[in-house]
């Protein structure tokens, strides 16, 4: 999440979003799963082979780390 949040607005493949992370896959698809099921990303663009995804900034638990990480980010 914290790596969509400090590249919004752009949005990203799944492959983009390892690659600049440097995450390892496995890791990578086990906590993607747990953001889909709480809904916390959504796809918003397909394009060839490829489907990108932003936070879903209308989800509570989004708008709360986002009014958080805002506040972090002032001090």
């Amino acid at each position: 999440m914290d790596f969509m949040i400090c590249n919004a607005p752009r949005h990203f493949s799944k492959s983009e979003m390892i690659a600049a992370m440097g995450m390892g896959r496995p890791s990578f698809y086990k906590a993607w799963k747990m953001l889909e099921e709480l809904n916390i990303v959504k796809a918003i663009d397909s394009e060839k082979n490829f489907r990108y995804y932003v936070l879903n900034k209308e989800n509570g638990i989004v708008k709360t780390i986002l009014k958080l990480h805002a506040q972090l980010h002032r001090e």
